[in-house]
């Protein structure tokens, strides 16, 4: 969580609002997950004025466009969008939006926008209050199980120096005591 909110440039907080908000809709975390990485690199794009939500939101929704382009949290941009989506005056416009955002495999993200503004706030509050990971708890957990995966390949390597060389011997050891049991 604390790398995908780094990486994202996604607050932590609000990334788990919106994974609340999303499974409640009927989207996975992991297509969620995978359409936030492509609005993330569109929403870059866009600042240089190009990319496919430049050429999907300049004729379908420019003053959106100019949102996007203003603002340096990604979190904030993600709510515009899913409002606009949800603004949009027919299925095939959110259709629109929601592939020039989050490409072919980010269409289901309409289901969270048909959600109301009020039933997305009621959602992420009931997040917040179900409990969220702060960056620093995040940031131990991570740390943690980066120091589990550092003494797995510590033992790794041991079995391989030590225990791989002994294999012939200790295969030899047990087919004597097979040989003893039969």
């Amino acid at each position: 969580l604390a790398k995908q909110s780094r990486r994202l440039m996604f607050p932590i907080e609000e990334l788990q609002e919106w994974k609340f908000v999303a499974e409640q809709s009927g989207v996975s975390n992991e297509l969620l997950d995978k359409s936030l990485g492509a609005f993330s690199k569109r929403l870059g794009e866009a600042k240089s004025g190009m990319g496919p939500l430049v050429s999907g939101l300049k004729d379908l929704n420019p003053r959106l466009l100019q949102q996007l382009q203003a603002t340096d949290d990604v979190g904030k941009a993600f709510e515009l969008y899913i409002n606009a989506m949800r603004e949009a005056d027919t299925a095939t416009e959110k259709a629109a939006l929601a592939n020039a955002a989050f490409s072919r495999s980010g269409l289901n993200l309409v289901n969270i926008a048909d959600n109301s503004s009020a039933a997305i706030a009621a959602l992420r509050n009931e997040q917040r209050e179900n409990g969220n990971i702060t960056m620093e708890q995040a940031e131990a957990a991570e740390a943690y199980g980066d120091a589990v995966n550092s003494l797995k390949r510590g033992l790794m390597g041991m079995m391989q120096q030590v225990l791989l060389p002994m294999m012939p011997m200790i295969t030899e050891n047990v087919r004597q005591w097979r040989e003893w049991i039969v």
